[in-house]
């Protein structure tokens, strides 16, 4: 039997003030991909714990991701270094990725399989 890959969420990480254009353009592509439809997105606003980071307010106004479609979105504020922030974000993308219809799916799925 063949495997079945399917792409349930997207995590984003964004380095650079500088880049925050050309960052929200190559988010909006991957956003617009038809396998990507309603997945929940998770944007780490990382590195909290130094004095010049970026913050979620600012992420939220340069990427108007709330604007662009329907889906799940949450912008996390934390910290690689010291765990920051990364329990919230990952039990907020499990929880919706339970919500989904394409986990609803891949259960149905697993269930036929499991019968026969």
């Amino acid at each position: 039997m063949g495997e079945i890959f399917s792409c349930y969420s997207i995590c984003y990480r964004l380095f650079i003030r500088s880049t925050f254009e050309d960052a929200k353009s190559a988010l909006e592509k991957v956003l617009r991909h038809e396998d990507l439809q309603e997945a929940p997105l998770l944007v780490f606003a990382n590195k909290q714990d130094l004095p010049a980071a970026v913050r979620e307010e600012e992420l939220d106004r340069h990427l108007h991701l709330k604007e662009f479609d329907e889906r799940p979105c949450m912008f996390v504020a934390g910290s690689a270094y010291d765990g920051t922030g990364i329990k919230l974000g990952i039990d907020w993308l499990v929880e919706e990725m339970g919500k989904g219809r394409r986990t609803k799916a891949l259960r149905a799925r697993t269930d036929t399989y499991a019968k026969i």
